[in-house]
Parts: structure tokens; C-alpha cells; sequence
């Protein structure tokens, strides 16, 4: 399963973008050069492709995305933790949506 979710990502990003698991059941992107649309545009992809994935469809899956964008201050750490915090509200909400901050 984790690894057909991994396809429908790496079919849904870019090839400049970065995509690696993050741990567990999640999965980070690096994006570069985006902006809120371009994050939107991807989310809709990947939304898109899951639901339309039959070998996925078999489970109960969920999917909650969360990003952010690094800025000057931010090193490795505190950009990571921050992307982390959003996800981790984006897992509480009941209904999956873009969280940018």
C-alpha cells in the first residue's frame, strides 16, 4: 500500500520536486519555486489520483496535507517541525484541505 501511495505521488509532483517518507505512513515533497496555487494544484492532483487509484480504493485510506513555506529564519530543524505541526492539525480536522502558513 505504501509503496503504491508513493507511485500516486510521484506521479502527482513535478520532477524537480523532492519526494522521500518521512516516517511511518508519511511522506514529505519538496517543492521548489511554488506558491499557494502551485500547492493547490498539486493537492488537487493527488487527491484526484487517489481517488481514481482501484488498488488503493480496496482500503480505507486517508490522506491529510499539510505544508509551509521555508523562509529566511528557518533552518532544516524548524522548518521540518513546523511542516510537521500543520500536518499534524491537518490530521485532527475532519475533513482534508491545504493548510499554508
Amino acid at each position: 500500500v505504501l509503496q503504491e501511495f508513493a507511485n500516486v505521488l510521484r506521479l502527482c509532483t513535478r520532477d524537480s520536486d523532492s519526494l522521500f517518507r518521512f516516517g511511518g505512513d508519511e511522506f514529505a515533497i519538496i517543492v521548489e519555486n511554488a506558491n499557494d496555487t502551485a500547492l493547490a494544484i498539486i493537492e488537487n492532483r493527488i487527491n484526484l489520483a487517489l481517488a481514481n487509484n482501484a488498488q488503493l480504493n480496496k482500503y480505507q485510506l486517508g490522506c491529510s496535507i499539510g505544508s509551509t513555506f521555508m523562509n529566511r529564519a528557518d533552518n532544516e530543524l524548524s522548518f521540518f517541525e513546523r511542516a510537521d505541526e500543520i500536518l499534524y492539525r491537518r490530521k485532527m480536522q475532519v475533513s482534508a484541505h491545504l493548510s499554508v502558513v
